[in-house]
């Protein structure tokens, strides 16, 4: 066997960095992927201006040298690509458009769907009305109202309750929202947020069941969580957090985190948060609801349950679906919003370790700051759906991390689970609905 550079014994993974970075420490370097594997080599900053001409001359390394001489120095960004793997197989898209049905997609800002009955959707207009209706054949809708708060505020972001009698309209990047009973209009909660740097975070709000119970996450200020009943207002997370201006430098739950955008498990037991910290620094936690209402208020400060699974400088409000009970899928490898790469990272949340990742599903555009929230862009049923602007729907097994199919002719809004099917806000003002079929 091949000895090593590093002069240890080999081993049976052997990998791979520039001679510039053999005895080093404090020295930039830069993740190579040659397009061949998800395995990358480590170059210094020299070498990353020819990786082609550098890495023909690479230095064979332990797995625990290798570690070491990352640890040792400072990641800078990456060169090249991963490889992405694809499988064929006989995976299509059907589609159907529909017209007449006295509702113009281009008068909605947002629209969802309404899982208690089959196919049928919620949809906002601009002027806060919600309609309900079902794009099939015989197309019915029904203008549920108009929504007026004493401010005259005007929001366009809404989100359901799971039992579909509630819903929630808010600003995404604003200060407002409110909590309406979805039959009747009538107004349940006013939510308000503080107004520190909510112009790059996401509001904080989402639906959760609890023994049965429909409770309401949301954040009424940058560092707080609370969980409320949505029908009678009672706030279940009743604590005094430390004063912004306490002369105590490190006071007991104390969090300088800004809560962003909230996804939470199927099984309403775990609950993902898209915040950032200061200098910034995007980090995804997670922590569990159950233990958050039953056992301590505490918990989305620093209970024993919560986990940060990943950070990205300059990078929030990005996009993430769960894969199952206890598996979240966030989009983006590496380590700031300038070299993010299409990828997809699976964690174990019980754990906050990283399962495994693989290269190639993209995504929704963003800025880092204020990403596209008017669409899913990861969504997990059987397969993994990614969007993009530039390649419409991708088909992944998560398993293999394989591309299964591309279909780059349409650009979806939102899934509903329980007829599976896409829906397509089209520019003449119809609808398509798609479904993936295997024949």
């Amino acid at each position: 066997m091949k000895s090593l550079d590093c002069l240890h014994s080999p081993s049976e993974e052997t990998r791979q960095v520039c001679g510039h970075l053999m005895n080093s420490a404090k020295q930039p370097y830069f993740q190579y992927f040659n397009g061949e594997s998800l395995s990358y080599a480590l170059i210094c900053s020299a070498c990353h201006e020819a990786p082609e001409i550098s890495c023909a001359d690479l230095k064979s390394v332990c797995t625990a040298c290798f570690q070491l001489i990352e640890r040792m120095n400072w990641w800078q960004g990456i060169v090249g690509q991963p490889l992405i793997g694809e499988r064929q197989t006989s995976l299509h898209f059907q589609h159907r458009t529909i017209w007449g049905l006295g509702v113009n997609s281009n008068d909605l800002v947002d629209i969802q769907p309404f899982e208690k009955t089959n196919g049928e959707w919620i949809g906002l207009t601009a002027d806060n009305t919600l309609l309900r209706f079902q794009p099939n054949e015989p197309c019915t809708v029904r203008v549920l109202g108009t929504i007026t708060t004493p401010d005259a505020q005007l929001f366009t972001a809404l989100k359901l309750s799971p039992d579909g009698k509630l819903a929630v309209l808010y600003q995404p990047f604003g200060e407002h929202g409110v909590v309406v009973e979805l039959e009747s209009l009538q107004q349940r909660q006013y939510l308000q947020r503080d107004g520190y740097h909510n112009y790059i975070t996401l509001f904080s709000v989402a639906f959760v069941v609890h023994d049965g119970r429909t409770l309401l996450v949301y954040s009424p200020k940058w560092n707080r969580l609370d969980i409320c009943d949505p029908w009678t207002g009672e706030l279940l997370t009743a604590r005094d957090l430390p004063d912004d201006e306490s002369e105590d430098d490190f006071p007991e739950h104390d969090l300088h985190y800004f809560h962003g955008q909230l996804a939470v498990s199927p099984d309403q037991q775990w609950i993902a948060d898209d915040g950032w910290v200061w200098h910034p620094v995007g980090v995804v936690t997670t922590w569990n609801l159950h233990y958050w209402v039953t056992a301590n208020i505490w918990e989305s400060e620093d209970g024993k349950t919560k986990r940060e699974l990943c950070g990205r400088d300059y990078f929030w409000n990005g996009h993430m679906c769960w894969i199952d009970n206890q598996t979240l899928a966030i989009w983006g490898y590496g380590k700031d919003d300038e070299w993010l790469i299409p990828a997809v990272l699976l964690f174990d949340v019980g754990s906050g370790k990283e399962l495994r990742w693989f290269a190639g599903p993209e995504v929704v555009s963003h800025d880092g700051k204020k990403s596209s929230i008017d669409r899913d862009a990861l969504i997990f049923d059987r397969y993994l759906f990614s969007l993009s602007v530039t390649k419409g729907v991708q088909v992944w097994d998560v398993e293999s991390g394989e591309r299964l199919l591309t279909d780059s002719s349409f650009f979806p809004k939102r899934y509903h689970r329980r007829t599976q099917e896409f829906l397509t806000c089209l520019t003449d003002g119809s609808f398509q609905l798609s479904r993936l079929a295997d024949q």
